[in-house]
């Protein structure tokens, strides 16, 4: 092969034999994807991989075990985007929900039109605890509003693999080894 060949070949593979998501679309590699989904049928119907083999005419069982794998794989890695991506749109959600209230302030506007100047010693209290007690509970709201929007937050950091590795030390017959865990493979309380 010249080197003018070889170059033509990564450039015709750059041009459009890819979806998005970098998967090849040559008549080969969608054939290969169809043979994978019919081996998968055969083994879903109780056919063993030898069986799948010969009828599909992979060059033997762990040909067939291969695609098989690899279908029920790009199935699994498609299903969690799309659960990713229904998760993601469930926090946008409960952010715009929360934000308000993390942001706004008390409405205490409705004192302007009070007529204080007619009132009591004794209403101006009353009036001064109704208010005092409306900022506390805004206050109160706001906490658990920021306390949420955290928890919103660290999910969607979980979701996405945003948060660093966990490293825990383990030590089982005597033998102490550690390991180290993505952040998003552990649940809540796993961690201390």
């Amino acid at each position: 092969m010249t080197a003018r060949a070889s170059t033509q070949g990564r450039v015709n593979k750059r041009a459009g034999n890819t979806t998005g998501r970098g998967r090849k679309t040559s008549r080969t590699a969608i054939e290969e994807r169809r043979r994978a989904a019919e081996a998968v049928q055969l083994r879903a119907q109780g056919y063993t991989h030898q069986q799948i083999a010969d009828e599909l005419g992979y060059r033997d069982r762990s040909g067939a075990h291969r695609a098989i794998s690899g279908a029920l794989a790009a199935v699994e890695s498609e299903s969690v985007e799309e659960l990713r991506k229904v998760m993601d749109d469930q926090l946008d959600t409960a952010m715009r929900q929360v934000l308000p209230l993390v942001q706004g302030e008390p409405n205490l506007g409705w004192l302007t039109d009070l007529d204080t100047e007619s009132m009591t010693p004794q209403q101006l209290d009353e009036l001064a605890e109704r208010v005092a007690g409306l900022i506390e509970d805004k206050l109160e709201l706001r906490l658990k509003a920021v306390d949420r929007l955290v928890k919103i937050q660290e999910r969607r950091a979980k979701l996405h693999g945003v948060d660093a590795p966990i490293r825990t030390e383990v030590s089982g017959d005597g033998v102490p080894f550690q390991v180290v865990l993505p952040a998003a493979a552990l649940m809540p309380g796993d961690v201390k």
